[in-house]
């Protein structure tokens, strides 16, 4: 909103070889006084006019960033952005429920919620930039890695549109960091949809808690009823569980060709996948309790 004249000022302000008239004289003779762009710029003391005036109206100034994770959910988006002493805060996320169905209709979101819908990435910005700016262009960047997965899906996905595949990436995204690992944990999903069997993910039962989750994942909350419940109701959660990355966005139309219903973590960051349950059971009493021998092994006897 500065105005040539504004700006010239601001310049002179700071010792250099400018002021007011000079600024507007020139910024207009080279037709540049429309063009100024709003922005934190660096100034070296020497510069001449042209340069700063150039720089100026190509908004070549200093850029601040942001880096929003694979997996966070919308909540803790927002707690990043609103923590970023750069970002202009002009959304009220006191009620990120009702901010998140808002924002998916001003947003041009599919959904009645923007949850899954905010591409995770390193984001450069002018200073001053607003949280709504950001989440937008977060947002355009995650359709069109939707759309882009979408066309890639194969042949054996059971997913019926991409909106689905963004609910299971944002599962895939909960389960596993461990890239070979996420076309497995996909293909389990797959054929537990195809068997109609429940899903049974722990992250969409913490998800549905929100709040309520104090880190301590107990069976009570796996019998406590919600639409997030994976235990207890059948298919996917209503909505994506958190911003899922490429990656998870492609193993999720993409399944590893396994005939593998369970997985379990082993604690180094991968995953055991079984095709039954009893093979399950070894699985988890060997990595999670450290009990018997490692599952897919012969025990022999004398």
């Amino acid at each position: 909103g500065d105005s040539a004249h504004t700006v010239g000022r601001k310049l002179g302000d700071l010792s250099l070889k400018t002021g007011p008239a000079t600024f507007v004289l020139f910024s207009r003779l080279f037709g540049l006084h429309k063009n100024l762009k709003a922005g934190v710029y660096h100034i070296q003391k020497e510069e001449s006019l042209a340069s700063i005036l150039t720089r100026i109206s190509q908004g070549d100034g200093v850029h601040a960033s942001i880096t929003l994770l694979e997996g966070w959910t919308f909540r803790q988006v927002m707690n990043s952005i609103h923590s970023h002493a750069h970002i202009r805060k002009t959304l009220d996320s006191k009620d990120i429920d009702a901010l998140s169905m808002r924002l998916a209709l001003e947003l041009g979101v599919d959904s009645n919620s923007i949850e899954g819908w905010i591409f995770p990435d390193t984001y450069f910005f002018q200073y001053g930039a607003s949280d709504k700016q950001l989440l937008r262009r977060a947002v355009m960047l995650q359709k069109k890695s939707l759309n882009d997965a979408w066309e890639k899906r194969s042949a054996d996905t059971k997913l019926n549109s991409p909106i689905e595949a963004l609910n299971l990436a944002s599962i895939i995204e909960k389960e596993t960091q461990y890239e070979p690992d996420r076309k497995m944990v996909s293909a389990v999903f797959h054929n537990r949809l195809a068997m109609n069997m429940r899903l049974q993910s722990d992250p969409t039962i913490i998800y549905g808690l929100g709040s309520n989750f104090y880190g301590n994942l107990q069976k009570k909350h796996l019998k406590t009823d919600s639409s997030y419940n994976s235990y207890m109701r059948f298919g996917l959660p209503p909505t994506p569980i958190s911003n899922p990355g490429r990656l998870a966005l492609l193993a999720a139309v993409n399944p590893a060709k396994t005939k593998a219903l369970y997985f379990v973590a082993k604690g180094d960051g991968t995953s055991f996948f079984s095709r039954n349950f009893q093979q399950h059971k070894r699985a988890v009493n060997y990595y999670q309790k450290g009990i018997g021998s490692p599952p897919g092994q012969r025990v022999r006897f004398e």
